[in-house]
């Protein structure tokens, strides 16, 4: 489970964007912890597989942040693998470029940002319109 291949606005791995709540239970178990980020649904960290989930008021997928060990995977670019400048340069060797905002280089058009404080730490993955709302 740990090495997931992101799928462009639809989730990772088996995770998919709208599945309820208790669908990805089933998947990945109960072995998680709820952190209160103050928004209307608490996520799910799973921190021995390094996913942290968000859920909408309806109990639907919408978010996913991948971290270590999860290793998630763009056409064949493992994303948490390496210095942040090398998946960069990978990236741009295939045509995509990431818009810097505060921390964090976003795929726009891939629908994930790679988060990189000082140092590459993680992958949100998200839906299509996830930022919009």
């Amino acid at each position: 489970m740990n090495t997931l291949n992101i799928l462009p606005f639809e989730g990772l791995g088996d995770l998919r964007f709208g599945m309820l709540r208790t669908d990805v239970h089933s998947l990945l178990g109960e072995d998680f912890d709820r952190v209160s980020e103050g928004q209307p649904a608490d996520m799910e960290v799973y921190d021995s597989i390094g996913l942290h989930l968000d859920y909408d008021k309806d109990d639907k997928l919408v978010f996913i942040e991948a971290v270590p060990p999860c290793n998630p995977i763009y056409t064949d670019i493992q994303l948490l693998r390496g210095t942040y400048q090398a998946v960069l340069t990978k990236l741009a060797k295939l045509g995509h470029t990431a818009v810097c905002d505060d921390q964090a280089y976003n795929f726009g058009e891939l629908g994930f940002s790679l988060y990189v404080p000082s140092q590459l730490e993680g992958v949100s993955i998200y839906r299509q319109g996830y930022y919009d709302e």
